[in-house]
């Protein structure tokens, strides 16, 4: 087993939390749809945190090239994909019937978007400092927007404001996706 393969299992393992998170939670939402209440915002931010959660692992093949891992960046490595993993965990309640998510949503926005803010910058700085490469590079500005609409989201209120920007995350997301790591 290489030091990459070593590392990446524990990757693995956390992103693989979120993503169970995520579909254990969807999976009892769909169960009882009828006693829940599931706002546009909530159901798209859903979505993003798990093709966020996806592209992390997708983009953590590239990590394949850097030899020299020592437990702080193993640390570093670990950041963004453990905050995903705490932002998956945060987006359903832990009693589910009954529930308006919109309101459980508003109440927990702040949070949930500054964490996803810090777990963008904590996987942009991972870059130059793994892979050394430049940190002011094109596929880097996406994630750059993205911290300035994850501020917004943190900040400013009202659920029409964030299901249109929670849109515009999404697409950003898939244009990075599509842009810049579609292929291994």
């Amino acid at each position: 087993m290489t030091r990459f393969e070593f590392v990446l299992v524990l990757v693995s393992i956390v992103v693989g939390l979120g993503i169970t998170d995520i579909l254990t939670n969807v999976a009892r939402e769909t169960r009882i749809r009828r006693k829940v209440v599931h706002p546009f915002c909530h159901s798209a931010l859903t979505a993003a945190i798990f093709v966020g959660l996806l592209q992390f692992w997708w983009e953590s093949w590239k990590l394949g090239q850097f030899e020299g891992w020592n437990f702080a960046l193993v640390f570093l490595a670990l950041g963004s994909p453990t905050l995903l993993f705490i932002v998956a965990h945060l987006l359903y309640p832990t009693e589910l019937a009954g529930t308006d998510l919109g309101r459980y949503y508003d109440e927990n926005a702040r949070l949930i978007w500054l964490l996803l803010v810090l777990s963008t910058v904590l996987s942009v700085i991972m870059k130059p400092i793994i892979l050394d490469v430049p940190l002011w590079v094109v596929g880097n500005a996406s994630s750059g927007f993205l911290v300035l609409l994850g501020l917004v989201l943190a900040f400013l209120p009202g659920r029409r404001l964030h299901g249109l920007l929670i849109s515009v995350v999404i697409l950003v997301m898939l244009a990075d996706i599509f842009g810049f790591s579609f292929y291994l």
